[in-house]
């Protein structure tokens, strides 16, 4: 059920008798939600709402939860019948009463947020706080600057997710407070799916031809003597996985074998070291994918009774229509409120993984980049990118020189450790798989140390994924921690597809227990092994 609020009066709830003419909400990700409705004067709230050009405050709820907020922008009035057309903004908008003067930047993308927040707050006495900063910039360096005053919200677009590094702005309200976040991706996985047969009612797909890219010329910041940064030279041919080179190009075999040479240079005009270069264009061309938008009318099924999430945007939700069977991006919304079934969703590009990893990664979970093939606690390891030795784990190259870590095992425990290029161990873990207790010793002055107990534990616990969701098991410790530990999992399983559409997590930890939650974006529900690790800091 949905409900518009004006300055703390309700001016639409169907539910109490109050309504206004055909609202409908829509939403799109990087813009201001646009509100509008229809208001008579038989309205108690006529002349309030008339009144209140960028002065009046709306919220609209969904089942009883803000889902927008914003201002009214324009209120049109037909001078035969006095209906009153007004159209209210989202509060992202509001970055707009703000210029932001020329500026020279170089530092983090947090900090480069943070001058945006600190300007507007500065010129508006806004509330706005810093939020969440999660961009794909592993250098946590980026260089920007206009040498002209412009509109702060335009510039905002422009320098961040209209530029190289991408990414969704958004304002999020916490616990009272507002807060301007630049992520890498949405971040909300959805249980509801748009299937044929079941709630979709139409569906439209269409391949941008125009955005098909299958080669890019890497370049990066401009030097001093006028030259730009390049990738590091090395011979044509593979580079990683699909990725090749050719020349000063790097290109997805797939690609061009699908749809022909379609090269376009792309800069990063913060990355001044060549090898840094040359990570982001391997991401770069690893993403390269025709744009593909669908959009689709479908009934919400909350709105017939069935207890699942709403459609909302930013959700990741899967997509089932003929030859149609992923997850995809909801990248638009638009609410009729009134006539649910005239309501479409617009959906861009393929989650398939990347919305696990939107979903997932953002909130702290873990990328199951290790694999332990025997399914236990310890045993021999790969560890995706490094060496694998049986037996052990070497650290850093695969150099001999590096330290290894050894296991054997006897009844009831497995031992782990860490020796030298001549198997002399210096430190020592043993896991006990009954307890769960782990305790350590170190080699001292040509003796070793008693065994101590520190406040760890770890274990193994079998979850049944839920396909396209999310499932959860309780796991206990067995015993009281002095104080509430910080809890680490990953799965233990072999590297699969099954297994990359996981993803795993903790939540509620306290001093008896936890909460393990496995995500799942694809559809096997093979009950999965997750290793768990339990510590209390000193």
């Amino acid at each position: 059920m949905w409900r518009i609020d004006i300055d703390g009066q309700t001016v639409h709830s169907p539910d109490v008798g109050i309504v206004v003419g055909n609202p409908v909400l829509t939403q799109e990700l990087n813009a201001a939600d646009q509100l509008t409705f229809e208001v008579t004067p038989a309205h108690r709230l006529y002349d309030a709402i008339r009144a209140g050009v960028l002065t009046s405050r709306y919220i609209v709820y969904r089942d009883g939860s803000p889902v927008s907020y914003g201002r009214i922008l324009a209120v049109e009035t037909q001078p035969l019948n006095a209906v009153a057309k007004v159209t209210c903004e989202g509060e992202l908008a509001y970055l707009n009463d703000a210029v932001l003067p020329e500026y020279d930047f170089g530092g983090s993308p947090s900090a480069f947020l943070s001058m945006f927040v600190d300007e507007y707050v500065k010129q508006t006495g806004s509330d706005l706080k810093l939020g969440r900063v999660i961009t794909t910039d592993n250098n946590d360096y980026i260089v920007r600057g206009n040498e002209m005053p412009t509109a702060l919200l335009p510039e905002l677009l422009d320098k961040t997710v209209n530029s190289s590094a991408g990414g969704v702005l958004r304002i999020r309200h916490e616990d009272g407070k507002r807060y301007l976040d630049w992520i890498a991706e949405p971040d909300t996985p959805g249980s509801q799916a748009i299937a044929k047969g079941s709630n979709l009612l139409d569906m439209s797909s269409v391949v941008d031809g125009a955005s098909i890219v299958t080669a890019i010329m890497p370049i990066g910041a401009q030097n001093e003597d006028g030259t730009y940064v390049r990738i590091p030279s090395s011979k044509d041919g593979t580079v990683s996985g699909d990725v090749k080179r050719k020349g000063a190009y790097l290109y997805t075999a797939k690609g061009v074998q699908k749809y022909g040479w379609h090269a376009q240079v792309m800069q990063w005009e913060d990355v001044t070291e060549s090898k840094n270069l040359r990570t982001k264009a391997i991401a770069a061309v690893r993403a390269l994918s025709p744009e593909t938008t669908i959009t689709a009318s479908a009934v919400d099924l909350t709105d017939a009774g069935y207890n699942v999430d709403a459609i909302a945007l930013g959700q990741s939700v899967p997509i089932e229509c003929d030859d149609i069977a992923t997850r995809l991006f909801v990248t638009g919304c638009e609410f009729h409120m009134d006539y649910p079934a005239d309501s479409t969703y617009t959906f861009g590009k393929l989650a398939e993984l990347s919305a696990v990893v939107a979903a997932a990664d953002s909130a702290g979970w873990s990328d199951p980049s290790i694999y332990a093939n025997s399914g236990t606690i310890m045993g021999d390891l790969t560890v995706k990118g490094g060496a694998y030795v049986t037996g052990g784990l070497r650290f850093g190259s695969s150099s001999a020189s590096e330290p290894l870590a050894r296991f054997t095992a006897d009844s009831g425990s497995v031992y782990m450790a860490l020796v030298d290029s001549s198997d002399n161990a210096q430190h020592q873990w043993r896991f006990n798989s009954s307890t769960h207790n782990i305790a350590t010793r170190d080699y001292v002055n040509g003796a070793w140390t008693n065994w101590s107990t520190p406040n760890m534990l770890g274990g193994t616990q079998s979850v049944t994924p839920v396909a396209n969701g999310l499932a959860t098991k309780a796991v206990s410790f067995g015993r009281t921690f002095s104080s509430t530990p910080t809890v680490v999992a990953t799965l233990a399983t072999s590297n699969s597809t099954a297994v990359q559409n996981l993803r795993v997590a903790v939540s509620g930890v306290s001093t008896t227990g936890f909460n393990l939650q496995v995500y799942n974006a694809g559809t096997s529900t093979t009950a999965r092994d997750v290793n768990w690790f339990a510590v209390v800091s000193a």
